[in-house]
């Protein structure tokens, strides 16, 4: 029947599936989303079955809003017995905005529902819909005016969630609190339409895995950097579009779509890509090849091959991150090498006076460029902190930390950029790892600090700078005792 009808002849059922291998310049991860569902539930929330208090799967008038979609297509009726629906409540965040499991907005919800409510008066007028909400979210253009106009058709909303639905005969009791009110609500419906909570789709982290891309605390895909770069991702020439990266509805995701192809089209003309001097390099003397690196390289592209570990010079963004993680020292980075570093420590901190050194260690976009902003906003910080930019923080590890305090510095900050491959989760790993080899040294934990900032952040920074020179000043510097049984243990290589 489908084939009698499609004019462009594009459905062909003995089409068997195929894997083909394809050289590209650039890949979209447009992946969608999936629809919480039972089964998933279950799994989202410990083994209980947030639809059971609804009554979905109980009663053939319990639907969810894509069914009710189908339904309007195919003639509004009940499923139950066919005969057109009188009264119909439309239930929201089911699943979704809850203490556990899921807690974020699906953001179509509200606007889907007030839809529905306004086709079914449109076919029904003497219809009764009613609207059980959290909050309703009209942040869309028009969205409001399409809100009020709902109210103007009488649709009924009522702030509060549902507690359950019980089937009675052919008809729903819907028990719930109007919170506006305050007070218990019972009624009857004929029809109830459920608007889940929207899911990453199927098999995204197994995708994530391949392209050596994050996900976000949701587990949708995460962008470069949510403002300044919202469908980039950390690997050059992957990008993203659509509900890959959260839910969203068709106009946001259009425009996104359209910005992400703007990205790909200026990448690909381009016809050449440009690399960057500043990347890691392996020193074949040194490496054992036990690639301790891959583990931690954030592009993927480092990789063991049979002549040993090579690094990808096109996919290496010269963060550093890899170069203190390898037990043998064979590896280093250009423009930023083991030996400019820790001349620049020694430099900073062999000063003299009896005031306190502190030797802070700024991810050189995001971070250094907070600090110079409030440089050039004229706001002045303690000049007790010297300033080393580096590629991320990752880039400096503990031999560096420990040169420092061996060389005068009394404390070391870290700021990462917001947008660096070196997320703020793994900042705070990395130095607490320091914290606790610096204890072995007697350095205290609280000599060290961390943070993440972005660009307009510098009063962050430099309120850090404050509070921070104010602890150590107050702690004291640290006893030649301390710095000599550090500098011993650096000469002994240990």
């Amino acid at each position: 029947m489908c084939e009698k009808f499609c004019k462009g002849k594009a459905i062909i059922f003995d089409q068997k599936e195929e894997t083909r291998q394809l050289n590209v310049g650039a890949i979209i991860a447009c992946t969608g989303y999936q629809q919480l569902d039972p089964s998933l539930s279950k799994e989202i929330f410990d083994g209980w079955n947030v639809f059971s208090q609804y009554g979905f799967g109980l009663h053939p008038d319990v639907v969810t809003n894509l069914q009710f979609e189908r339904l309007m297509l195919q003639g509004m009726h009940r499923p139950s017995n066919g005969k057109p629906p009188k009264k119909v409540a439309f239930v929201l965040c089911v699943g979704s905005r809850m203490d556990r499991g899921i807690q974020y907005c699906c953001k179509i919800g509200c606007m889907n529902s007030i839809k529905h409510a306004l086709l079914l008066l449109k076919a029904f007028p003497d219809a009764e819909p009613w609207i059980f909400y959290t909050d309703i979210r009209a942040h869309g253009k028009g969205y409001e005016e399409f809100y009020s106009n709902a109210r103007d058709h009488n649709v009924k909303f009522i702030r509060g969630r549902v507690a359950e639905v019980v089937p009675n005969g052919d008809n729903l009791i819907l028990r719930a609190e109007d919170t506006i009110l305050g007070k218990q609500i019972e009624e009857t419906f004929d029809l109830v339409v459920l608007s889940p909570a929207l899911l990453p789709n199927v098999g995204t982290g197994e995708l994530s895995k391949m392209l050596g891309i994050d996900l976000g605390p949701d587990d949708f895909f995460l962008e470069r950097h949510h403002k300044l770069r919202p469908v980039d991702t950390k690997m050059e020439g992957i990008y993203l579009a659509g509900c890959a990266l959260g839910p969203k509805d068709i106009r946001e995701t259009t425009v996104e779509t359209m910005a992400t192809a703007s990205k790909v089209a200026t990448f690909l003309g381009k016809g050449e890509v440009s690399v960057s001097p500043e990347i890691a390099y392996i020193i074949p003397e040194k490496c054992n090849a036990c690639g301790e690196c891959i583990k931690y390289c954030p592009t993927k592209a480092i990789e063991s091959m049979s002549n040993g570990v090579v690094i990808n010079s096109i996919s290496c963004n010269g963060c550093g991150i890899c170069v203190p993680k390898c037990p043998t020292e064979a590896i280093d980075l250009k423009q930023t090498t083991d030996a400019q570093l820790m001349a620049q420590i020694q430099g900073t901190c062999e000063e003299d006076g009896d005031k306190p050194r502190i030797l802070a260690f700024l991810e050189k976009t995001t971070a250094y460029g907070s600090a110079d902003l409030a440089g050039q906003t004229r706001v002045s910080y303690t000049p007790d902190v010297k300033i080393i930019s580096v590629p991320s923080t990752g880039r400096v590890g503990l031999k560096h930390v420990l040169h420092a305090f061996a060389s005068g510095a009394d404390g070391v900050i870290f700021i990462e950029g917001d947008d660096s491959p070196f997320r703020e989760d793994q900042v705070r790993e990395h130095v607490n790892n320091m914290k606790k080899e610096l204890s072995k040294f007697g350095v205290e934990s609280l000599r060290v600090v961390s943070t993440t900032t972005t660009l307009p952040q510098y009063d962050k920074v430099v309120n850090l700078f404050q509070t921070f020179d104010e602890r150590i000043s107050k702690m004291g510097r640290v006893s030649p005792e301390k710095r000599q049984k550090i500098a011993d243990a650096l000469a002994g290589g240990k």
